[in-house]
């Protein structure tokens, strides 16, 4: 019996639905505040990125501990209002949207059906557990995989004159999710 590819889409969808809601509740469940050193240091970063002399771990002097690249990030989801649980939610549809990505890819090679790798995350507790941690891997893994299904994924249009050719690369340029 062959599914749809219809059924085998809605059935992705499905699944990545169940897997952020199930991070809603797994966020909102866990202790309110950082768990581990690497967390309470991304989390200070980005406190004193937003209320205090910048790039500081603790609140006075400049630092270099960590790369700035993540602090930043969670910087720009407490600006916009988000909380602890606000940042442990991004992070669980930056996970999402990797396995969108994944799933992209494995659909446009031909390499593997696209419900498998939905279905493969769901038997990887692991990375259900990280998703709820402050870990700066989350975001590496959606540009980087973002970047490399912008690369390898075939233009729509081959006309470098044509309208559609423009519009289509500048919106690669953002990686906009068009699944």
């Amino acid at each position: 019996m062959s599914l749809s590819p219809r059924t085998i889409r809605l059935a992705e969808i499905l699944l990545l639905s169940l897997y952020i809601l199930a991070g809603v509740v797994y966020s909102s469940l866990l202790p309110y505040g950082a768990r581990y050193l690497d967390e309470r240091d991304y989390m200070a970063f980005s406190q004193h990125l937003l209320h205090g002399p910048g790039f500081s771990l603790d609140g006075v002097h400049l630092s270099a501990a960590r790369s700035p690249g993540y602090p930043f990030f969670l910087a720009m989801v407490e600006a916009i209002g988000g909380g602890i649980v606000a940042v442990r939610l991004v992070q669980y549809l930056l996970v999402a949207a990797t396995i969108l990505l994944v799933a992209r890819l494995a659909r446009a090679r031909g390499l593997v059906s696209p419900l498998m790798v939905t279905i493969l995350v769901w038997l990887y507790p692991i990375l259900f557990y990280t998703s709820g941690t402050f870990y700066p891997q989350t975001l590496a893994a959606f540009l980087f995989v973002g970047a490399l299904a912008q690369l390898i994924t075939p233009s729509r249009s081959a006309d470098p004159g044509g309208a559609d050719f423009w519009s289509h690369h500048a919106h690669r340029a953002v990686l906009r999710l068009d699944f």
